[in-house]
């Protein structure tokens, strides 16, 4: 059986249609406001593993996996946000990563607050569902921001203030690709505190943020130049 033959026109039509599906089909796509590569948005769902602790309203924590829309849970500022809905994927291709001697639970999309602001491993992909949240991008020698707590100076209570951690390495695991995966979708702040990290949901903006990162700027330290480079000498996949 012969195969068809195709006119100049037709050819240049099915190479045409079949780069369109690849471009479609791949999991990438380029930003160029930011000159970044990103995933597209169905690969782009910051989240993090079952288990992860969850600070509720009452102080209390729990897996991230039991919680339910309509509870709530302590925001950055000590403050309440109710759980609107809570998304769960599957991790896919995508890696999970790790801070110091945390075992990995989140992935690089996943925004955290610092002492310069929000930030996260990938912040290009962290767009694609937070476009109105300005991201930097998370490496060792920065500060994130934990859970609030009390402190005194003599006999005079003070208000709670952010612990702060400094990020001394990064790591990565390649988990399987069901691995399950849960993200908060709150109202209020936008924020919640997994793990003892002060943390961002999907949507909202970094309106809230300036309580958490601008107080605590004195404590930054530097380490831009070490941005990304130690994920790979501590992976642990």
């Amino acid at each position: 059986m012969s195969l068809p033959s195709f006119k100049p026109s037709q050819r240049r039509l099915l190479v045409g249609s079949a780069i369109a599906l690849a471009l479609f089909a791949t999991p990438y796509t380029y930003d160029f406001s930011h000159h970044q590569w990103q995933p597209n948005q169905a690969y782009a769902k910051s989240c993090f593993i079952a288990g992860t602790r969850i600070v509720m309203a009452d102080g209390s924590e729990r897996p991230i996996e039991t919680l339910l829309a309509g509870e709530e849970v302590l925001d950055q500022h000590g403050h309440r946000n109710r759980i609107l809905a809570i998304e769960r994927v599957l991790l896919g291709a995508r890696r999970l990563y790790g801070i110091n001697r945390l075992a990995p639970f989140f992935t690089a999309e996943h925004p955290f607050l610092t002492t310069r602001g929000w930030a996260a491993i990938a912040p290009a992909m962290t767009r694609t569902e937070n476009p109105s949240l300005t991201v930097l991008p998370l490496f060792t020698g920065m500060h994130l921001l934990g859970r609030p707590v009390a402190t005194s100076a003599g006999t005079l209570a003070l208000a709670p203030q952010p612990a702060l951690l400094l990020v001394e390495s990064l790591c990565w695991l390649d988990a399987a690709p069901t691995t399950a995966l849960f993200n908060l979708i709150l109202d209020g702040s936008h924020s919640y505190i997994a793990n003892g990290l002060i943390v961002h949901n999907k949507g909202g903006d970094d309106s809230g943020s300036s309580d958490g990162g601008g107080s605590q700027g004195s404590g930054s330290s530097g380490g831009g130049n070490d941005s990304g480079g130690s994920q790979g000498s501590d992976s642990s996949g």
